[in-house]
């Protein structure tokens, strides 16, 4: 089984890919932890792999508290394989996931990291058309060989994305992350149009639509900005910093009914 969470569509791009080239079903974290159904039985053999976005160069919070909740049922331990998408560099977050595993009583044993089109727009900007398709066509090679070192199950570190500053990257970040997930500065523009797709993608389960139009009913989110980038009008916008920049959504998947 191959478990994503993604927000824009990248990670679940690399999932699908994954899964297609593996023959591997696929699990959606944020459905699970909506659900409640966090426990899995493996077949013999069947390995667990988890595909997720990098924030900050650490773990986005709702894959923590998925993890914190998975359970596998099967006779044996499977092998566990990770693929990390992000806009340039990982970072720490390979080794953190590892270290979340180990509590879980799992081993990571293979990791590996894509880059694609970075979305993160309250600091920066989409990068425009003929770069992403560049991303797009590189991730595709960088995918086949991942594939084909998943099938034979060879183990290792494979991330090339880490950056020789990881260490600092993640130090300096990570506590940006961990204490920046303010949903205070969300609103939405006149432009809304009550289709109520933010609070049916939102992954954090926070948004109600009480006189049509989203409001945020926690303190903080996970961050992922699917509310934003996937608003079909542009309403929703994070502060000041959104309101003339460019939305992303990967636009070669096919999103789960």
């Amino acid at each position: 089984m191959i478990a994503y969470f993604s927000a824009t569509g990248n990670s679940l791009y690399v999932a699908q890919k994954l899964a297609a080239r593996l023959d591997d079903r696929l699990v959606s974290m944020a459905d699970s932890l909506k659900t409640g159904q966090t426990t899995y039985a493996l077949s013999d053999g069947e390995s667990v792999g988890l595909v997720l976005p990098v924030y900050f160069y650490t773990v986005p919070l709702l894959v923590r508290q998925w993890m914190s909740r998975l359970r596998l049922m099967g006779k044996h331990k499977p092998f566990v394989f990770a693929v990390l998408t992000c806009g340039g560099q990982t970072g720490q977050a390979g080794r953190i996931l590892t270290r979340l595993l180990l509590r879980e009583r799992l081993d990571l044993q293979y990791l590996a990291s894509v880059v694609l089109p970075d979305n993160y727009i309250p600091l920066l900007t989409v990068p425009e058309p003929e770069r992403q398709q560049h991303l797009f066509l590189a991730a595709d090679q960088a995918l086949v060989t991942i594939a084909g070192q998943l099938k034979q199950k060879i183990s290792g570190d494979h991330d090339t994305n880490k950056s020789a500053l990881a260490p600092l990257l993640t130090a300096f970040a990570a506590p940006l992350y961990k204490n920046g997930r303010k949903t205070d500065p969300f609103y939405a523009t006149d432009r809304c149009t009550n289709c109520g797709l933010c609070e049916r993608i939102c992954p954090d389960n926070i948004i109600a639509l009480p006189d049509g139009k989203p409001v945020w009913n926690a303190p903080y989110c996970t961050h992922c900005l699917a509310c934003l980038h996937r608003c079909p009008v542009e309403a929703i916008q994070y502060g000041r910093r959104t309101a003339a920049k460019t939305r992303y959504v990967n636009p070669h998947v096919t999103w789960p009914a």
